[in-house]
């Protein structure tokens, strides 16, 4: 036995340096491996956590008139956690010729639920508005840089008013001048949105958000959209069949109601992570056969 032990302390010492690039060659492959397969786990559950955290909303409604009291009915249903308004006032950016809802899409909740209750974006920069400044907004990044603004900085809406609303339905925004007042504020904070993505999908998305005492000093002077909803269930999507039943029930009447699930987007992006895992646990595999190799 003591032969043998300094055999083998004498082999130790004459392989030492091979034998510790062996070690921190294994070691180097294991830990590729453990992180890429954590990397992977964390990936496929990457947009439910975001959801979670920014208490993302799981259907929108749309409906042709705004009746408060119908929207009172929604947030009523025992499945229903929040409702949030979304009211759509039509303004763009001075000197352009955005189509306001279509291609500047500018939101407001007069209850101040949005962005609070139901779907709170991720502040990135600044804060967010004061419920109670009327010349205050955020505005998500992706508009922050398109239009370089900063936080702090001013930024000056045309408006078109209520007159004007049937013209701009009827798609003559190019062709009608903003009669409304021109409007300036001030940014308070650049965010980055929940369900944005649902947005994108629908092939436009929130630029702005503004504050509730904006619509309680504008809504008389400037055209504002008012017939949204979106809705946080108790039950998230479990409860979907149940809610979207009982709002057509609610809404019965209204050929033009529209309801989209918020599972319609996940469904998209689970997708889009799915690849991202499997490439991910192809990459786990590769290093880990490259450690065998190497070893063997």
């Amino acid at each position: 036995m003591g032969a043998a032990w300094y055999r083998a302390q004498a082999e130790l010492r004459r392989r030492w340096p091979a034998t510790l690039a062996l070690v921190l060659l294994v070691g180097l492959a294991g830990g590729v491996v453990l992180t890429t397969v954590a990397g992977a786990r964390r990936s496929s559950t990457a947009y439910e956590r975001y959801r979670e955290e920014t208490l993302a909303g799981d259907l929108d409604i749309s409906a042709a008139e705004p009746d408060p009291a119908r929207f009172e009915e929604v947030r009523r249903l025992p499945q229903v956690e929040e409702l949030a308004r979304a009211a759509y006032p039509f303004i763009r950016p001075q000197g352009t010729d955005l189509f306001p809802y279509l291609e500047f899409l500018a939101v407001v909740d007069p209850e101040n639920k949005l962005l609070r209750t139901v779907d709170r974006p991720r502040v990135l920069s600044g804060r967010m508005p004061d419920p109670t400044r009327s010349d205050e907004l955020v505005v998500i990044e992706s508009f922050a840089e398109e239009a370089d603004l900063s936080v702090g900085e001013p930024i000056t809406f045309e408006s078109f008013d209520p007159a004007q609303f049937e013209d701009l339905f009827a798609g003559a925004a190019g062709t009608v001048d903003p009669a409304g007042p021109l409007i300036t504020l001030t940014v308070t904070g650049v965010v980055g949105a929940p369900d944005l993505l649902g947005a994108n999908q629908a092939g436009f998305e929130p630029r702005a958000f503004l504050s509730p005492a904006f619509y309680e000093e504008y809504a008389d002077r400037v055209g504002v959209y008012e017939a949204g909803g979106r809705a946080r269930l108790r039950g998230g999507d479990a409860d979907v069949p149940a809610v979207v039943e009982a709002v057509r029930e609610i809404f019965r009447d209204d050929p033009e109601l529209e309801v989209q699930l918020a599972s319609e987007v996940t469904d998209k992006i689970d997708d889009t992570f799915g690849v991202l895992v499997v490439a991910l646990l192809l990459s786990a595999a590769c290093a880990a056969l490259a450690g065998v190799a190497a070893v063997g």
